[in-house]
């Protein structure tokens, strides 16, 4: 149904789990190198001193001089943890080259449209959510890690705030780059197009690999009373992948969901609308159950743009044959756990079944994948 083949075998001989903890290492490392040349470059522009700068990342909103240096600090750090590490990942420890990350190379205008309005018209549903999210009460006896949750939140809320109080042209543009630009295309190349292959691989499951790896997205944003929401919204640029095998479709979409708000946010403050995103916290029902039926159209006829032409117009491959029936079964049910659309054609004949062999065919983007996982896991015991 147009799911990609990006189990991508990323790993050669190595296990999925140690490749995915040997890309979290990577990632974290980027982190902190990517904060310490921001950091030095912040000290040599604005001639403070480590302790100074250090203090002004921790209470960014007690320096509203140097919002420009926190989005150097913001910025930076992105784009060496989401961008830099994973293709230091891919190019030395994979030795495989960025296009792997891509099945399909085609590029069509109508799911592009779609990605985007399905970000935006989300929006509606997710913030509704977020209420709810947001009124979270935990029981008594975890009382205390719900004061130390609620107390990162509100730190967290406060930094939000502080970048996105856009008041110039110039700090829109830089908060589109920061905020909107380089998670859009970093997040969804570490978590989309890495982290959920390899759980893709680990689990074999592609519905497993998209959720667990939508729980890490919103996870390591640390703010617990926005989890859900996020969650839901890399559980769609998940599936948004799943089913076109192209990065640019949950790119667009990450870069709409963000950089609308962002657009919003300045033209509210511009006095270009009367409408505040920023208190779009209460979404009357009405408003949410409207866009909730629009948005699974709108994912519908997304998955459809996948679905409708590739099995006619796929070109297939012969990757098993058995005069075993059984055998041909099993290898059929395990491709089809990889949302590979196998086909069995059966050249036996009806009278002696010895003669002829059972075929197990699957389109030719797949065909390198399902021979890997018909030698190393299908098991006829």
């Amino acid at each position: 149904m147009g799911e990609t083949g990006n189990d991508l075998y990323l790993f050669g001989n190595r296990k999925p789990w140690l490749s995915l903890i040997s890309l979290l290492l990577i990632s974290f490392g980027g982190l902190i190198i990517g904060q310490f040349v921001a950091i030095l470059i912040v000290t040599k522009l604005y001639h403070l001193s480590l302790i100074q700068v250090m203090e002004m990342v921790t209470n960014i909103s007690e320096y509203p001089d140097y919002k420009i240096a926190i989005y150097i600090i913001q910025g930076l750090s992105a784009v060496f943890a989401f961008i830099l590490a994973p293709l230091v990942f891919l190019r030395f420890v994979e030795k495989k080259p960025l296009s792997i990350l891509n099945s399909s190379k085609q590029i069509e205008l109508v799911p592009v449209i779609l990605a985007l309005l399905i970000s935006i018209v989300f929006m509606a549903v997710n913030f509704k959510i977020a209420e709810w999210n947001a009124q979270m009460v935990f029981p008594e006896f975890l009382r205390n890690v719900e004061t130390w949750m609620r107390l990162q939140e509100d730190k967290l809320q406060e930094a939000t705030y502080f970048l996105t109080t856009i008041n110039t042209p110039f700090e829109l543009t830089l908060a589109m780059v920061v905020i909107a630009i380089i998670p859009a295309i970093g997040e969804e190349l570490l978590f989309r197009g890495l982290i959920q292959n390899q759980l893709r691989s680990w689990t074999r499951n592609a519905h497993w690999a998209v959720w667990i790896t939508a729980i890490i997205f919103s996870a390591i944003h640390i703010q617990f009373y926005g989890f859900v929401p996020r969650m839901l919204l890399g559980v769609l640029f998940g599936y948004m992948y799943l089913w076109s095998g192209n990065l640019l479709y949950p790119i667009l979409a990450h870069f709409a969901n963000n950089g609308f708000q962002i657009l919003m946010i300045y033209l509210y403050s511009s006095e270009f609308t009367d409408f505040n995103i920023d208190n779009a916290d209460t979404i009357p029902w009405t408003v949410f159950f409207t866009s909730s039926l629009i948005s699974i159209v709108l994912v519908l006829y997304y998955r459809h743009q996948f679905s409708k032409t590739h099995l006619e117009t796929a070109e297939w491959q012969k990757v098993y044959a058995t005069n075993q029936i059984h055998q041909a079964e099993i290898v059929k049910s395990v491709l089809d756990d990889h949302q590979m659309n196998p086909v069995l054609i059966n050249k036996q004949d009806s009278s002696y079944h010895n003669f002829g062999e059972i075929e197990v065919h699957v389109t030719t983007k797949y065909a390198q994948q399902a021979i890997h996982i018909i030698e190393n896991d299908v098991n006829f015991e």
